[in-house]
């Protein structure tokens, strides 16, 4: 009798530390929102090359890429209560970053974005071919050019670190609103 309690506590016990494990695993991977769509947007989900219309409600991952054509614009929330939201602007292409979803890559064109709610000591990015914009709870605009980029602070403070064409790290400032 001893033996079966033992083996049914050993099962309970087990299955307990089996769906903690999968809720443990499944809150390390991020998703992000699509809240606003205007205009003519598209999303190419990672690992696909084919682009499909954007719409209000689409989940974003890691790797999926979001373009805006002339007059477009679409708002991503990265949390459920919208106070970390990027805006991409016409004209512009952004790609998801990384299993939390911390960095925004532009390659091309302009992106604003808030950021009200970080964990302590992390910090949200947006990398353009030569900069890195980081925010620790500020909002500011990034804008990817033909032949330079501009990062503007509109709120608090941002970190900006600007790379030569190599990568090597030229500059870090903190850039206040």
């Amino acid at each position: 009798m001893l033996k079966v309690r033992y083996l049914i506590f050993g099962l309970f016990a087990g299955i307990l530390l089996l769906n903690f494990n999968l809720v443990s695993a499944k809150e390390l991977v991020r998703e992000a929102k699509v809240i606003l769509v205007k205009g003519d947007v598209n999303i190419q989900k990672a690992g696909k090359t084919d682009w499909v219309k954007a719409k209000e409600g689409m989940i974003l991952t890691d790797g999926d890429a979001a373009k805006t054509a002339k007059s477009a614009v679409i708002e991503i929330a990265f949390d459920r209560d919208k106070k970390n939201i990027v805006r991409l602007d016409e004209n512009s292409t952004a790609i998801l970053r990384g299993k939390m979803l911390k960095q925004v890559e532009l390659p091309r064109g302009k992106i604003r974005f808030v950021v009200k709610s970080l964990k302590r000591d992390s910090s949200f990015e947006i990398k353009t071919p030569t900069v890195v914009a980081g925010a620790r709870g500020s909002g500011g605009d990034v804008i990817a050019g033909d032949k330079e980029d501009t990062v503007k602070a509109f709120e608090d403070e941002l970190f900006v670190q600007s790379f030569d064409e190599q990568g090597n790290l030229i500059q870090e400032i903190s850039l206040k609103e």
